[in-house]
């Protein structure tokens, strides 16, 4: 019976935290959690994961503008790669296999061209 007891309750510390993912489609907001350490490419698979149960499309990536904490990321489905892009050289670094350690806000929209 002690075995038992222990046993769960290393099951649940293996579990793991979680972390609180916020994301803004075109203006609807949906919140869900996601276990912490998972990297950028594990979240972009359960964004769209949501997205679906939500019924929102998200579509082609290349039409969108998608930020991550306020750092704009380029998602090539294609490649399975995300980059963020340095807003002042517009130099390129790739983020796929960073991890998540704290709550996430992302922001997804529709190209705009010039202006805020």
């Amino acid at each position: 019976m002690a075995q038992k007891t222990a046993q769960r309750q290393d099951s649940q510390s293996e579990s793991g935290e979680y972390v609180e993912v916020t994301v803004n489609f075109h203006s609807h907001m949906v919140t869900f959690r996601i276990k912490k350490g998972a990297t950028k490419k594990e979240l972009w698979e359960a964004v769209k994961k949501k997205a679906a149960e939500e019924g929102i499309e998200i579509g082609d990536t290349t039409n969108l503008t998608i930020s991550i904490d306020l750092k704009i990321v380029v998602i090539n489905e294609l490649t399975g790669t995300i980059e963020e892009i340095d807003e002042e050289t517009g130099a390129r670094y790739e983020v796929q296999d960073e991890e998540i350690l704290g709550n996430v806000v992302i922001s997804i929209t529709e190209n705009v061209e010039g202006g805020i």
